[in-house]
């Protein structure tokens, strides 16, 4: 994700800590000595250390859940739990945390990161939106160059 100085925290499960010294490895190869990684671990049964990671998970869930509800409203049809969209609506509900949830400071993560708040307009999840086609300049000139990106 770009950075280079953080604490990675988790649970003491195996495959997470397997997991951890994976991304610090990949991490350390290509940042150098110029990355700073912290490894954190949660004391085992103590599940109030997490209370923010915790409470994090369930912002997102509840994200995802309002995203799906609104597809399925929207075109009059149920999304299965395995659906593809759910795949996009996982990356898209954190980055709507992250631009738009206020917190009790007055300000989003994002405005806490970067020093000022999120201004640009973008589609709604899941509208149909219009794109250029990158290889279509001289060909085909009385075809549209412009195709729906609805999948």
């Amino acid at each position: 994700m770009g950075y280079g100085h953080f604490v990675f925290k988790s649970e003491q499960e195996p495959a997470i800590l397997a997991f951890k010294e994976a991304v610090t490895r990949r991490s350390t190869a290509i940042k150098g000595d110029g990355g700073q990684i912290v490894p954190e671990v949660s004391p085992v049964g103590e599940s109030q250390s997490n209370g923010d990671i915790e409470n994090s998970i369930k912002q997102v869930q509840g994200q995802v859940g309002t995203l799906r509800a609104k597809i399925q409203a929207k075109y009059k049809r149920h999304i299965n739990e395995d659906a593809n969209i759910l795949a996009w609506a996982v990356p898209n509900a954190a980055h709507r945390l992250n631009r738009y949830l206020v917190g009790p400071d007055g300000r989003t993560p994002r405005q806490r990161l970067k020093g000022r708040s999120f201004k640009q307009e973008g589609a709604q999840f899941g509208e149909c939106v219009w794109y250029l086609m990158p290889t279509s300049v001289g060909v085909n000139k009385l075809n549209s160059r412009w195709r729906a990106g609805d999948g």
